[in-house]
């Protein structure tokens, strides 16, 4: 399947930053192991100089009942490979993680960990 990826751009000024010196910054949320392929091309053309992942990258419960860590976290380490990551829980991770499936838990704090082992933070 694939996704439709929607650009917002915002220019914010920071106090305390050297007049002129831009940053910029790529929010990617809510992907829900979509297409991830599709998404790498277009940052490639904003030249991000950090990634901000604000959850929702991997899937709930509810849609399959098997996690798939493995398509989320190909995609982290291409994107830790080639910029600065940062990444927080979702609801959806949240639901992995507060499961009462053992398995499923452990399988979740794995996640995690190979995560800070890409250098995500």
């Amino acid at each position: 399947m694939r996704y439709r990826y929607e650009e917002t751009r915002y220019e914010i000024t920071v106090p305390g930053l050297a007049e002129g010196t831009r940053l910029r910054t790529v929010l990617l949320t809510d992907l829900h192991n979509c297409d991830y392929d599709g998404i790498l091309p277009l940052l490639e053309k904003r030249k991000p100089d950090r990634v901000l992942c604000t959850g929702d990258m991997i899937n709930c419960l509810a849609f399959p009942k098997v996690p798939s860590w493995d398509i989320a976290l190909a995609f982290y380490a291409e994107l830790a490979r080639r910029y600065p990551v940062y990444a927080v829980p979702g609801n959806h991770e949240e639901r992995w993680k507060t499961t009462e499936d053992d398995k499923i838990r452990a399988e979740y704090e794995s996640f995690r960990q190979q995560l800070r082992e890409l250098g995500i933070r």
